[in-house]
């Protein structure tokens, strides 16, 4: 696994995992779909979720384990704010292994998009702590980050009226996570592919 630091503030980082390779996808991709309650987080039509219950699922969840551990390590410790004192403390195994671990505090969804589906400019829920986003084939559209939220008037098809920080990768076992905080606007441009396949994960407060 690379990490690869390209925003302290807010904590972006990019991703590569090379041992996802070992995973059946294909399989994978082919359970049983569902639309996702996100809470409060409104996100359009076009995005499903394969389901997690089967052993596939379980594996997946062991191969994600160490790279969620590291890419949370990495998160915090470059934070200039601070924005998780509580989460960074001397001894960030046992904060780890008491909060996140025990508590079953990490998860990791395949994500399906179909052409056509955007999510315009949002901040993530408050009870999550970071995201991330790996692509598990290539994929042409990716996660943008800005300043601050911008109108969505032209369905999210170019960004000429926005300052955009970083452009999350699009490469088969790459990909982008980042801290949730006040300033960690994101987007997904309108999805020109037919279907743009991901693993979403999250690490929840």
């Amino acid at each position: 696994m690379i990490l690869t630091e390209v925003q302290a503030d807010p904590p972006i980082l990019d991703i590569e995992i090379p041992e996802l390779s070992v995973f059946d996808f294909d399989t994978y991709f082919s359970q049983p779909s569902e639309r996702r309650d996100y809470g409060n987080l409104s996100v359009e039509e076009g995005r499903v979720n394969v389901i997690c219950h089967h052993p596939l699922y379980e594996k997946l969840k062991r191969i994600m384990a160490y790279p969620i551990y590291e890419i949370t390590k990495k998160l915090l410790s470059v934070d200039t704010g601070n924005r998780y004192p509580m989460s960074f403390s001397k001894d960030f195994d046992k904060f780890y292994k008491s909060e996140v671990l025990k508590r079953d505090r990490a998860l990791v969804l395949g994500t399906v998009d179909y052409k056509g589906f955007y999510q315009p400019w949002h901040l993530d829920n408050r009870f999550v702590m970071l995201s991330g986003s790996i692509n598990v084939q290539d994929n042409t559209t990716t996660t943008y980050f800005g300043w601050e939220e911008k109108p969505w008037d032209n369905g999210g098809t170019n960004f000429d009226d926005c300052t955009i920080i970083h452009q999350g990768r699009g490469s088969k076992f790459t990909g982008t996570a980042w801290l949730n905080t006040e300033r960690t606007w994101h987007c997904v441009p309108k999805v020109t592919e037919d279907v743009r396949r991901t693993l979403l994960f999250n690490v929840f407060l």
